[in-house]
């Protein structure tokens, strides 16, 4: 009963409008939709493990939608994110190389399906991640905005009668060696910011840069614990 009452006042956050301000409302256009693609920056990581690795598609964990039932993004959530772990994997230079699965894991991992994965797409190793949260939260303030999550708060001062845009990501993953079923590496990143809006609308553009600056340090945040967590392998 208390979960069914928490799931209940979140989702009454995300749909109640809080005056002043209207809402944001998924674009029936697809091309005036934010992206959740971006190209990943930085300088590429030393390599760690020489093998090919396939990253497969998500798998979505979450308890509510982004923001509505209305799909928000030029993508649809899921296959997005898949996209984009993709791209920041394949980006990182851990790996010798990296390629897209687009098949779903099952519930079990099995030695059956890791040797399927290593004929079917000639991969070493294998990414497993959960979706389990990505959600976008809309909350009316008073006189000034607090930020009490673990990143930095870089706009303290707010106009009167504000609300907020805050995005939420967790992600929860494992590295799997295919001969044996070995787990190279395991962990959870997640990341959260927000934004104020104090007039007139939202933007799409001001959305896909929330969005976006949400999502690469949680990305960073996932290579740099690879590369420092990961386990060595005697195959290397």
């Amino acid at each position: 009963m208390k979960k069914q009452l928490l799931i209940a006042l979140a989702i009454s956050l995300l749909f109640i409008g809080c005056g002043g301000v209207n809402a944001p409302i998924a674009q029936k256009q697809v091309s005036k939709r934010p992206s959740l693609i971006y190209q990943p920056t930085g300088n590429q990581m030393q390599m760690k493990y020489p093998l090919n690795v396939g990253v497969l598609r998500l798998n979505d964990k979450r308890v509510l939608p982004f923001y509505s039932k209305d799909n928000f993004f030029q993508e649809e959530d899921i296959q997005g994110l898949s996209q984009l772990t993709y791209l920041e994997l394949k980006r990182s230079g851990l790996f010798g190389s990296v390629k897209y699965i687009n098949e779903t894991s099952p519930v079990q991992i099995t030695d059956e399906f890791l040797q399927q994965m290593n004929q079917k797409h000639n991969v070493d190793m294998i990414f497993i991640f959960d979706v389990t949260a990505f959600n976008l939260f809309r909350t009316k303030q008073g006189k000034a905005m607090t930020f009490a999550l673990s990143v930095k708060d870089n706009h303290r001062d707010y106009a009167k009668g504000a609300f907020t845009m805050e995005i939420f990501s967790s992600m929860v993953g494992q590295l799997i060696y295919y001969d044996g079923g070995y787990v190279v590496w395991s962990g959870e990143v997640k990341r959260a910011n927000k934004m104020a809006v104090t007039q007139g609308d939202i933007s799409m553009r001001d959305l896909s840069v929330l969005t976006n600056d949400t999502l690469r340090p949680m990305f960073n945040e996932l290579k740099t614990h690879i590369k420092t967590t990961g386990k060595r392998m005697s195959v290397q």
